[in-house]
């Protein structure tokens, strides 16, 4: 989806990748193997366990494939993709988009679909996923959530859909300080 001037997502398909640092549909990558290793690398920070990904043809969003990430149970279970060289690129306004299908509901438990390094804060990750069942921002370095944990701050954030693709977008401005995050073109409150 596109944005207008404020930020604020229009509701509008992107109009292709040409003019962005980072875009990938996955269409070239071969089923049941690694996203393309030019463009990503597999990561799990920190520790590893169990967690793996791979090219899927079992959903897509668009297209015929996409990413299926198993996360495992526990921390080190975790596994993302990279590319840190497109991240590092960018300016004081980073906008990003990506379209997730959940198979099951977000848990009371921490998971993160998305993190970024933020390096006025020793590059710990300012990370975006779920917890007590809604969809929300965390900063690893003390642990703050966005929105606030308790039944105000959850009642401000929504719940991501099973079994169905939802496109989430966010706008992080550093210069000003706000996160902004829509689902499906509607921009989440909390």
């Amino acid at each position: 989806l596109t944005t207008d001037p404020t930020g604020a997502s229009t509701g509008a398909p992107a109009q292709g990748c040409a003019d962005l640092p980072l875009c990938d549909d996955f269409e070239a990558a071969a089923p049941g193997g690694p996203p393309d290793p030019v463009t990503w690398s597999v990561v799990s920070p920190d520790c590893s366990g169990t967690g793996k990904l791979a090219i899927s043809e079992e959903q897509a969003h668009s297209g015929a494939r996409s990413v299926k990430v198993d996360g495992g149970g526990g921390y080190c279970d975790h596994v993302f993709l990279a590319h840190s060289a497109a991240l590092d690129s960018l300016g004081p306004i980073v906008h990003g988009r990506f379209f997730i299908r959940l198979g099951a509901a977000l848990g009371d438990g921490h998971v993160t679909f998305a993190a970024m390094n933020d390096a006025a804060n020793n590059n710990s990750p300012l990370r975006i996923g779920g917890q007590a069942k809604i969809l929300m921002w965390n900063r690893a370095s003390d642990d703050a959530t966005l929105p606030v944990l308790s039944p105000a701050g959850i009642a401000l954030s929504v719940a991501l859909p099973v079994d169905q693709w939802a496109c989430l977008e966010f706008k992080i401005d550093e210069s000003t300080g706000p996160l902004q995050t829509w689902v499906d073109g509607a921009e989440v409150a909390g």
